[in-house]
């Protein structure tokens, strides 16, 4: 009897486990669709990479993959959000700055 219920235990662990690894990848891809990202934009020092342009010559090929990364940085789902938390955690939880010197 004991070893059902910690079986049951363990599966129900699994799948929560697998919702939020499935939550982790797909929440950002999300966010960029349909912009549900609730944080207000973070005032930057920079402007942020625009979207590059695919054009079928050798040196925009061979550039594109480079400034699509630098757009996609810019622009992942969440990031806003995920910055604030990151700080917060560091602010509070750690005691320390998050900002590298």
């Amino acid at each position: 009897m004991k070893k059902e219920s910690t079986s049951q235990l363990q599966k129900i662990e699994s799948i929560i486990l697998i919702v939020l690894f499935w939550a982790g990848i797909l929440l950002p891809l999300i966010d960029n669709a349909f912009n549900i990202d609730p944080a207000p934009e973070l005032v930057e020092k920079r402007r942020p990479a625009e979207k590059p342009v695919f054009r079928w010559q050798w040196s925009t090929i061979k550039e594109y993959p480079r400034a699509f990364v630098d757009y996609y940085r810019d622009h992942l789902g969440f990031r806003d959000s995920l910055i604030r938390w990151y700080n917060w955690f560091h602010i509070i939880c750690l005691k320390t700055s998050p900002i590298y010197k």
